[in-house]
């Protein structure tokens, strides 16, 4: 029907029908948004923890420390800017106090965002924990501050797991200090470390239930680790890998 037939009573009944309609919806969509606030809350903290877990890891600790002494580590031993190739060119008090950064960088955004406060809703703990500490690995070996590289990821993965699997952590820990007591590769010790890590957590999970998730997730890091040393596997192959002075077989 053309609109200048219709009745002008029925217009106006038709436009506060439309209007209420129009108010309806408007309160139900902000009711809507009210209630997706503690979940869009949630998912922006979860973010924030990433992201700040990724810049602690990116930090590139032993290049800071050898521009203070005036040397780019990148062009001196095996160019790799993590706490071995400090332990070499550095010495050791330089080498041991990046070493210490690096784990810290894994171990404290694991611990300081470990809360429900930070994780997604329903979140398994060790998972999150590991999923934040994975986020400080890939900053730590791939610094936008330096190109998009960065070290192995060997200590700051220790720190990770010295939040979660304290114990297991320890265990391969003791296992790469006595490769590089007998051997000097700090290469060979970071590579067994990560196939015996995933097996300790196997074998000292306390319960009958297997955390399988968080193992097959370790497996995966300690495939990253072990794929990290590519190059330094090649020149083990070759004899040709450099080792550090700490013990009878160096």
């Amino acid at each position: 029907m053309p609109p200048e037939l219709i009745h002008p009573l029925n217009r106006r009944v038709a436009d506060a029908t439309m209007g209420r309609a129009l108010r309806i919806s408007r309160f139900a969509c902000c009711c809507a948004l009210v209630e997706r606030v503690p979940e869009n809350r949630d998912f922006m903290a979860s973010i924030v923890a990433l992201l700040i877990a990724f810049a602690a890891g990116s930090v590139p600790t032993a290049l800071l420390m050898g521009r203070a002494r005036g040397i780019d580590i990148r062009k001196h031993g095996s160019g790799n800017v993590g706490a071995t190739n400090a332990f070499r060119i550095l010495g050791k008090p330089w080498g041991l106090a990046c070493l210490a950064i690096d784990v810290a960088k894994g171990w404290a955004p694991a611990i300081v965002f470990a809360g429900p406060a930070w994780a997604p809703g329903g979140a398994d703990r060790a998972i999150w924990m590991l999923a934040i500490g994975m986020t400080a690995v890939a900053g730590h070996s791939f610094s936008p501050w330096i190109g998009w590289k960065g070290g192995t990821g060997v200590a700051t993965s220790l720190g990770v797991f010295l939040a979660i699997a304290p114990l297991s952590a320890l265990v391969c820990l003791a296992m790469g200090l006595g490769i590089i007591w007998r051997t000097g590769f700090v290469s060979l010790a970071s590579i067994a470390g990560s196939v015996m890590l995933p097996i300790s957590i196997l074998i000292l999970a306390p319960g009958g239930e297997k955390p399988w998730r968080l193992i097959l997730a370790t497996a995966a890091l300690g495939a990253f680790v072990i794929w990290k040393h590519r190059i330094n596997i090649e020149r083990l192959k070759s004899g040709t890998e450099a080792r550090i002075s700490i013990g009878p077989g160096s």
